[in-house]
């Protein structure tokens, strides 16, 4: 929405109140027209430049489906790096005392104490109580990127409920505008206790001190608030008034969480913990909100806006990287913290949008939804005094026909035009192609005529505007304001909301992957000063009584030793057991562990033949000969795979006018009636689209398993390179790459455990507005857990809950059935993609779904269902505090656990790194149990003293079974597995999720026809497809 006299009257008003753009008043437009007022890698790099290369907007979009030249990628921000090094190699505080005796006694309560059945009130859900803590590895203590933060006693919380209702135009105020609208109520009604209130800019706020002039019953107070743009000082004569409704809800104390937090007792249960918190980072986050000087996204991300050099990083096409810091107020056993950590976004670079069009010479189609909803301040306008003024304004898009179609589009009756206006609008026109009736008559016109836009900035602003540039409508397309992009300043701070390209994403990796101790530095030195936590500068903290204190905690950890793998010796039939080293193992002297179906028939097919050969010299013989060397050295891992094609390979080439899409599907088509065991498919490159639909044809449409390589690898070869291809060959052949055997899986390894991951993919910035969200399962489907055969399912997009997951898991298990004529005795689920929030849907709405399909399989012997929700995108981090436990990229070694310090003790929960980074600062995932009836009642045997540590130990080794790799992940296989189905999902419908300017979303609202392009055909289904 637009602010009021932004877009100009309807008819024949005059000139006042020019706003942003041309006035368009009197009747208005063209035809059709009307009143138009207007992301663990990387390397050093040196000095941030910034700017542009070459020059400013010479050609500033191109209208070819080829785009053309880049334009400038500007400097490489951030200095140069050094050798990696640990946060803080002085003395190390210690482990707080207090915190570690509570959790003992709270341990020792639990173990004492019976589970409750229910929880206290109908409708709570109640996760399982951690039954002991581990002790299992090497001690290790650690730093973790949090923060004491002390509470006064005493002090009260008035919460308070805000309702911004609809403006004059009876419409909803956007976002921004609402959070305006509560600075100003604050301003025009709260003053006096300004100074004791933080809120969240939309909903809430609360008070260290009771607010009079709100009623303190169920009834509500009214607040009427006129409007005042930021940037003006005084009000309009006739602003627009809201009417924002203000209700106290409730009054908590931060003293009863620390009381609960403190607790010994057992079966303890606060069910205001959440309200609690909640209110804790309104006040936390009130003071970088508040600061014209830092831009804030989301309720805890606060990004500087001037950033220094080394905080900064151009990606090029008009977006760049800072470095900011996500902030969270966290309960932990005994005591609160804050969760800092280091994050980084990429955003549009601020300044002349000329420019920022100069560095995006696309398609006017890409140019507009890289600029949609961008905000500008337009610079032309100037007050009753001659002072100029600045106007914020959002851009709808770019010209277009149909705009203002409703509005007039005619000189008034009685004037005589000696001309029409344009007929149309050209898509993204000129200043000079958009035409408007201009009543009131201005020098050095003497009478009412159509005008140009560009003709109106000449005369009455003083501007001599560029057309070569689109006009920005920063209006609606009902009602369009058209400006010039001259005139347009970006605003800094704000977020690209489009998918980044491929070279966009290797430069954010480049910038944002530092060394743990960089990253340490950063929040203690950077981080803590513009969160504000000083209580010299930050009022708010200190009226609610709460102080963090600036330094990083420390916590214990353990470390737990790598499992013995298992493969065979070169000859095939004698076992070789190795114990990797730093997570990582390669395959010299062996082979797979089982290669259960021989490639017979097989052949390869080349993409873009021309191309493609150029990587060779030119040489297509060379290419072939490449093929045979791949196969040799597939043959070597194990596979018995012929040296050559057995059957005819298939060159797809196409012209540069032809549909590249339909030269692969006949191609592919032609080589269904093969009856192919495996296709070898060579790419040019790394072209997301072409790889897309060859995932689709095999997987989906034809049923071919197949693998892609990318020339410009796979000229370069060697054995090594084709033996990571021949693992995901062998999997998807149903063979298996190696083995965790023995009994090393515990109850895994007697055969009667399948394994479930779970996950959902969701629409990104940039997908089609109808995308839909996709959710995955995968299971295993025996003990060596070396197959996970997967199932999707479409659904409402953005809905993390799985919809039909009992139809999902019936699947799974007809299989786990056909295989061992029996149902499985328990079910581990590691369920993917869950937050904090949403652990109560996992237990009140999932878990049904996933107890009805076993009551529906199994009979009367229902398997036992645990289920662990793994986290990844959470913001906990670990640092080493000796040199000595330092990886080579001197994070924490693999196998770190920690389960005490930042967890509440009455929690099932673990942080489990079990890998080991290259590069960066180390991402431990986080497991908690909320439903266990497998763990709880098992028998313990040694060396474990509880079953939190058989669960930590499974977890820890399954992460050496990933099939895929040679080393330890990062997280379970079956969340990774599960992860990796969501993604070939997308590839299937990438006209929705990454659509370009030729897709088409007439018909794709049809969850029917979307699922039919990610059901995966008869012939593949139940293979690893994906991996």
């Amino acid at each position: 929405m637009s602010d009021r006299g932004s877009r100009g009257g309807r008819g024949g008003r005059g000139a006042r109140g020019d706003r942003g753009g041309t006035p368009f008043r009197g009747g208005g437009g063209p035809r059709g027209g009307g009143s138009f007022e207007g992301g663990d890698r990387g390397r050093g790099r040196g000095e941030y430049r910034g700017g542009a290369r070459g020059g400013a907007y010479n050609l500033p979009y191109r209208d070819s489906s080829r785009g053309g030249d880049r334009g400038g990628r500007g400097g490489r921000g951030g200095r140069g790096r050094g050798e990696a090094r640990i946060y803080n190699p002085g003395p190390v505080p210690a482990y707080n005392a207090a915190v570690a005796q509570k959790e003992n006694d709270i341990e020792k309560a639990v173990l004492k104490a019976k589970p409750p059945a229910k929880g206290p009130s109908p409708g709570t859900v109640v996760l399982p109580l951690r039954p002991g803590y581990n002790t299992q590895g090497s001690e290790i203590l650690l730093y973790a990127n949090y923060m004491d933060i002390t509470v006064k006693g005493g002090v009260k919380c008035f919460r308070y409920s805000i309702d911004i209702g609809p403006g004059p135009d009876r419409k909803v105020p956007s976002i921004k505008r609402c959070k305006r609208l509560v600075q100003l109520l604050l301003e025009e009604h709260f003053a006096a206790e300004r100074g004791h209130i933080a809120s969240d800019s939309r909903a809430n706020m609360v008070s260290s001190k009771k607010l009079n002039k709100v009623s303190d019953d169920e009834e509500s107070t009214d607040f009427r608030v006129r409007w005042r743009a930021a940037d003006e000082t005084e009000y309009e004569e006739n602003a627009d008034v809201y009417t924002v409704t203000v209700k106290f809800t409730g009054m908590i104390s931060v003293s009863d969480l620390i009381d609960y937090l403190t607790s010994s007792n057992a079966s303890a249960f606060f069910a205001n913990k959440s309200e609690i918190l909640q209110a804790l980072n309104i006040v936390v986050g009130e003071y970088p909100k508040s600061r014209t000087d830092i831009a804030s996204i989301g309720a805890n991300k606060h990004f500087p806006l001037n950033p220094g050099p080394n905080d900064r990083f151009s990606l090029g096409e008009g977006l760049e990287v800072i470095r900011g810091y996500f902030v969270s107020v966290r309960a932990a056993t005994a005591r609160l913290l804050v969760n800092v950590q280091v994050k980084n976004v990429a955003v549009y670079e601020s300044g002349s949008l000329p420019n920022l069009i100069g560095q995006n010479p696309t398609s006017k189609s890409n140019l507009e939804r890289f600029l949609k909803t961008l905000r500008v301040v337009v610079t032309h306008l100037k007050d009753k005094n001659k002072k100029p003024v600045r106007r914020e304004k959002s851009i709808c898009g770019l010209a277009r026909e149909g705009d203002g179609a409703n509005l007039r589009n005619r000189a008034p009756r009685g004037v005589t035009q000696e001309r029409q206006p344009r007929q149309k609008i050209p898509f993204g026109a000129a200043p000079n192609e958009i035409e408007f009736w201009q009543e009131k008559p201005v020098a050095p016109m003497t009478k009412p005529a159509f005008i140009t836009v560009s003709y109106w900035f000449k005369i009455k602003h003083k501007i001599d505007v560029d057309n070569r540039l689109p006009v920005m409508n920063v209006g609606s397309r009902d009602m369009p304001s058209y400006v010039p992009a001259d005139v347009c300043e970006v605003i800094a701070g704000q977020p690209a909301k489009m998918k980044l390209s491929a070279n966009q994403t290797a430069q954010m990796i480049r910038f944002a992957v530092r060394s743990p101790g960089e990253n340490a530095d950063s929040i203690v030195q950077q981080g803590a000063p513009l969160l504000g936590f000083s209580p010299t500068t930050n009022n708010v903290l200190k009226a609610f009584g709460l102080q963090p204190i600036p330094n990083l905690i420390t916590v214990p950890g353990r470390t737990l030793q790598a499992p013995f793998i298992t493969y065979k010796k070169a000859d095939r039939k004698q076992e070789s057991r190795l114990q990797p080293r730093d997570a990582t193992w390669n395959l010299r002297d062996i082979v797979f562990y089982e290669a259960r179906r021989a490639p017979t028939r097989w052949s390869w097919v080349v993409i873009n033949p021309f191309m493609t050969y150029k990587r060779f010299g030119g040489d297509e013989q060379a290419c072939m000969r490449r093929i045979e060397e791949w196969a040799t050295n597939v043959r070597a891992a194990g596979i018995a795979i012929d040296s050559r094609p057995t059957a005819a390979g298939v060159n797809v080439a196409y012209g540069r006018d032809e549909n590249p899409q339909r030269k692969v599907d006949a191609a592919f088509e032609s080589l269904v009636k093969h009856r192919l065991d495996f296709i070898l498919v060579v790419l040019p490159g790394r072209e997301t689209f072409l790889y897309n639909t060859i995932k689709y044809l095999c997987d989906v449409k034809y049923g071919l398993l197949h693998a892609c390589v990318a020339a410009d690898k796979f000229v370069k070869g060697g054995p090594q390179y084709d033996a990571n291809v021949a693992l995901k060959v062998n999997l998807k052949l149903n063979g298996t790459n190696h083995v965790v055997g023995g009994n090393q899986l515990g109850l895994i390894s007697r055969g009667k455990t399948m394994l479930v991951g779970i996950d959902v993919t969701h629409p990104s910035p940039g997908s089609a507005r109808n995308a839909p969200s996709i959710a995955a399962i995968v299971a295993s489907v025996g003990k060596d857990l070396s197959q996970f055969p997967a199932q999707l399912h479409v659904q409402t997009g953005k809905q993390e809950k799985v919809d039909a997951l009992d139809v999902l898991l019936k699947s799974r298990l007809k299989i786990w059935h056909d295989i061992h004529e029996e149902y499985p005795e328990n079910i581990i689920v590691y369920r993917d993609g869950v937050s904090e929030g949403q652990y109560d849907m996992v237990v009140a709405e999932e878990l049904p779904q996933l107890k009805k399909a076993c009551r529906d399989m199994c009979g009367k012997k229902q398997p036992r269902i645990s289920i662990v929700v793994v986290g990844k995108r959470h913001h906990t981090r670990f640092y080493v505090t000796r040199e000595q436990d330092a990886s080579r990229s001197k994070n924490p070694p693999n196998g770190t656990v920690v389960d005490r310090g930042v967890t509440e003790a009455r929690a099932f929960d673990f942080f489990l790194q079990s890998h080991a980074a290259l590069q960066g600062t180390a991402r431990p995932a986080h497991y908690i149990v909320v439903h266990d009836e497998i763990f709880a009642g098992m028998p313990i045997s040694a060396p474990f003293t509880n079953s939190a540590e058989v669960l930590i130990d499974l977890s820890h080794r399954l992460c050496y079974t990933f099939g895929r790799a040679t080393k330890a992940v990062s997280i379970c296989p079956p969340a990774y597995y599960a992860d990796l189905v969501c993604e070939r999902a997308r590839c299937y419908l990438q006209d929705v999720f990454d659509p370009n300017d030729t897709s088409s979303e007439a018909s794709s609202d049809n969850l029917e026809m979307k699922q039919r392009m990610v059901t995966i055909h008869e012939r593949v289904k139940n293979s690893m497809f994906y991996i």
